[in-house]
């Protein structure tokens, strides 16, 4: 438009050069063109100014719902709806069954279509996650997935359980009221819940259910729950404060084994150098140690035994070395040796197994057994129902030779009575009786073995913990049996009267493993779907709620209602 004007006004002066018209026609030139100048600047300086006010309307409606989004994920309050301008931002959300959070996030302003951003975001609850990715993230499952979990490595003690998934990661159930479920928390769990953290476990060990320690394919050691004797192995600032989750004890060391006692944890390192932290480490120097220490002298340990009192190290040559920290300890020499002074047990035999009896008191006497390299068994310790099988009732504080001339394949001791697998996988059991604990169909004590269930060929027996009077066993056609006491059916179900004879545990067939604990049983199948029986006041079972009792039910993902709202991570569906 400016060019057009700019040549006709030059037409007219050169045909009106130095004419009033042709000043006239100049200054009129002049005139519309600076109208038109700053038409068009102003033109451009409104669209600018508009574009930015739109610009700054949608930065600032995006900024507010950014702010909600943030909210939501935090659980804080909720910043409501947000406006800038003549652009608003409405949010809506919706929860489903399943606990995904859905927000819309909706803006719109008065000449756009109205545009929705869409975020779906997954509620934080531990009964939703069933595992973890190779990154690290929760993968979620359904709540109402009821197929049972897939379980090896099963720690059934105290009142408590742990094992490993497929993935390696640890689950627990049960007592929780010093963090022994390792999930954060000290609320009972009657299912299965993660133990937090990312360690891939290969083995899990416990004594009494109350601290449970787990071995990461890395060689680490992870250690939750009490911690009363330093028996986490984290320092003397952390004796007495229990831990809700896995810590590392301290000294970077990397073990190919772990063993527990009640308050004591020890680890076998690469060198066959053996470490040990809470209240016996078997240094040489009497009293506790919060943090691992070596066990003294110069060993190449390939297992350890423990007990509340009594802990004792099997040598690569067959060698065994015993240390006590209490007077009720037994070393397995006469006299005894100093607290914490590791000394190889009298006879100069050389030994394939040492077992010590779970007795979690230090005010009651050890009781321990071994077998040498020809398949006799020894044992040492209290004595008072013939725990011993020598024939008598006098304690021993070294080892004695158990009668009958049996060749044994596993000793299997608790603190009332032992029980043995021979070499042709018959068992035996003697001492204390009164539960119907030996199983040969009376509650009469016996101070030698007596045969249980001839007519059946077994491969593992286990005893319960807490006072032991709790037997079960596998036999080799992959059934399993129990006996002893019964008082919350878990010897045999639907009874609670003592069972002097191996009952069947019925409903099961192919099963790999069994563990007892205080008051409930609990095995595993070859298609490795563990369950449990017994006592379930506090969630033993793993059946999904607790109960005085349960029969035989799979430790399975139960239906659970959608818990408090307690924050969101982003993610799909």
């Amino acid at each position: 438009m400016i060019r057009t004007l700019s040549r006709r006004a030059r037409n007219a002066l050169a045909q009106e050069r130095g004419s009033l018209v042709g000043s006239f026609v100049f200054v009129l030139f002049v005139s519309i063109a600076m109208t038109a100048i700053v038409t068009a600047v102003t033109a451009s300086l409104t669209a600018s100014t508009a574009m930015n006010s739109l610009t700054s309307a949608n930065d600032g409606a995006n900024l507010g719902l950014n702010s909600y989004l943030d909210s939501a994920i935090r659980a804080a309050p909720s910043p409501g709806n947000v406006c800038s301008g003549t652009q608003c931002g409405q949010e809506t959300t919706t929860t489903d069954s399943n606990g995904v959070h859905t927000v819309t996030l909706q803006g719109t302003d008065d000449t756009r279509a109205t545009t929705n951003r869409i975020q779906t975001l997954r509620q934080v609850t531990a009964t939703m996650i069933s595992g973890y990715d190779s990154m690290g993230n929760p993968v979620w499952s359904n709540q109402a997935d009821t197929t049972p979990y897939r379980f090896t490595n099963l720690v059934s003690r105290g009142n408590s359980s742990c094992a490993i998934d497929p993935d390696k990661a640890a689950w627990c159930w049960g007592a929780n009221d010093q963090g022994q479920l390792g999930d954060g928390s000290t609320t009972n769990k009657p299912a299965p819940v993660k133990v937090q953290g990312t360690a891939k476990f290969v083995s899990l060990v416990s004594a009494t259910g109350n601290t449970f320690c787990g071995l990461a394919d890395d060689g680490k050691a992870w250690c939750w729950g009490n911690n009363t004797s330093g028996q986490l192995g984290t320092g003397g600032g952390a004796v007495g404060t229990n831990s809700t989750a896995p810590v590392n004890p301290t000294g970077n060391h990397n073990f190919t084994a772990l063993f527990q006692g009640s308050t004591t944890t020890c680890g076998i390192d690469g060198a066959q150098q053996a470490w040990c932290w809470g209240a016996n480490p078997g240094n040489g120097i009497p009293g506790p140690s919060p943090d691992p220490v070596a066990v003294a002298g110069t060993h190449n340990f390939t297992a350890l035994t423990l007990d509340a009192s009594t802990a004792c190290g099997l040598e690569s040559g067959g060698k065994v070395f015993c240390w006590t920290t209490t007077p009720t300890g037994r070393a397995g020499t006469d006299p005894a040796p100093a607290n914490g002074t590791p000394v190889e047990i009298s006879g100069g035999r050389t030994y394939t197994q040492v077992r010590a009896a779970n007795e979690d008191r230090t005010d009651a006497t050890s009781l321990l057994c071994a077998l040498d390299s020809a398949s006799q068994a020894w044992c040492w310790g209290t004595n008072a129902t013939g725990q011993l099988g020598n024939g008598t009732t006098t304690d021993s504080l070294t080892p004695v030779a158990v009668t009958g001339g049996h060749s044994f394949q596993a000793l299997i001791p608790s603190p009332s009575a032992v029980c043995g697998i021979d070499t042709v996988n018959h068992v035996w059991c003697w001492g204390d009786n009164s539960s119907g604990q030996l199983g040969i169909g009376s509650t009469t004590a016996t101070k030698d073995p007596a045969a249980v269930d001839p007519g059946t060929s077994y491969s593992t027996v286990t005893a319960a913990t807490s006072n032991g009077k709790t037997f079960c066993a596998l036999a080799t056609d992959g059934t399993a049996k129990c006996w002893g006491e019964n008082g919350f059916s878990q010897a045999q179900s639907g009874s609670t009267t003592p069972v002097t004879s191996p009952a069947p545990v019925a409903g099961f067939k192919r099963l790999r493993s069994l563990s007892t604990g205080a008051g409930f049983s609990c095995v595993t199948d070859a298609r490795n779907e563990t369950s449990c029986w017994g006592r379930n006041d506090d969630g033993q079972t793993g059946s999904g709620a607790p109960t005085p009792a349960s029969p035989p039910l799979p430790a399975t993902r139960k239906p659970v209602a959608p818990s408090t709202f307690t924050g969101y991570l982003k993610g799909g569906k």
